[in-house]
């Protein structure tokens, strides 16, 4: 050991102090994936639970059949109103208020 300013120091203290400081590291790493693998796990990131009924050839081709007849439906639909069918609201020839 020798002696400075009246307090002991050992060699190679500093290989110790880089030893505590890369435990320390490690720790802290180790910590925080624990807390990402926990978010990602716990909040729903992972995906959404796929109900059996949407899964499949069936669904798709179900899903299909009603995307057609939604289109046949907005093509049968006039893409216009004729003039005589709409209807204009007028306000009241009488006032409403009299004093």
């Amino acid at each position: 050991m020798t002696e400075t300013s009246g307090i002991d120091v050992k060699k190679g203290a500093g290989e110790t102090m880089k030893a505590r400081w890369r435990v320390h590291q490690l720790r802290e790493l180790l910590v925080g994936l624990w807390w990402a693998g926990f978010l990602l796990a716990g909040c729903g990131t992972v995906g959404a639970p796929i109900a059996p009924e949407d899964v499949g050839i069936e669904a798709k081709l179900r899903q299909a059949e009603q995307e057609a007849q939604q289109r046949q439906a907005l093509r049968s639909q006039p893409r216009y109103q004729p003039i005589e069918e709409e209807t204009v609201v007028l306000p009241p020839l009488q006032p409403i208020t009299t004093q």
